[in-house]
């Protein structure tokens, strides 16, 4: 059973509802604004076409009960924290993401700034301060390459996530005044 209602009046600004009803349960289904915009909605997730900005909302916490579901996504930037003795003057850490359902897909970008340096030395130095909404859930460590030899590597163990580059065969590499390092890793969740 459905309803459908229109509230439509001349010179006046005007929607339309439709609305379903299950075991005595009303519920609006479609909506569309006087402006044109079209709401579909059921259980908290709607799809909003029509405008800037407009397009598919997601519940704010992810169920992940159905993997056929997509529940999740989110996209944002956040500052990296150095733990490491490597660096000489400014170096900025910047890094960037984006989770769609499982997976997500993370870069870090490395900028020294004029008269600085960075050694970094890969078995003691890592980055941290990863939003928890980005942590893999089981331990693990994935990378890609970078280049030379260079990977660029997520790790869980435990509790702890960090971020760090690897390359066989050599203990450290620097970046001079100048230099950059720009490295991306995907990964499941």
């Amino acid at each position: 059973q459905f309803d459908a209602q229109s509230n439509w009046a001349a010179g006046r600004s005007s929607s339309i509802t439709l609305s379903t009803c299950a075991g005595g349960i009303v519920g609006d289904r479609l909506y569309i604004s006087p402006t044109g915009n079209v709401q579909l909605a059921t259980n908290g997730t709607s799809f909003i076409a029509s405008g800037t900005g407009q397009g598919i909302k997601l519940p704010a916490t992810p169920s992940n009960i159905d993997p056929n579901t997509l529940d999740a996504y989110d996209e944002g930037t956040f500052t990296p924290v150095y733990n490491g003795t490597g660096v000489v003057g400014t170096v900025a850490f910047s890094c960037r993401y984006q989770r769609t359902g499982n997976q997500v897909t993370l870069e870090i970008t490395i900028v020294v700034a004029a008269g600085s340096s960075l050694t970094y030395t890969y078995a003691t130095d890592f980055l941290n301060n990863i939003p928890a909404s980005i942590h893999p859930s089981v331990d693990l460590s994935v990378g890609s390459y970078v280049f030379d030899s260079l990977f660029f590597i997520i790790a869980k163990t435990g509790a702890a996530t960090s971020l760090r580059f690897l390359k066989s065969g050599v203990a450290s590499f620097s970046l001079l005044a100048g230099q950059g390092l720009r490295a991306q890793v995907t990964y499941m969740i």
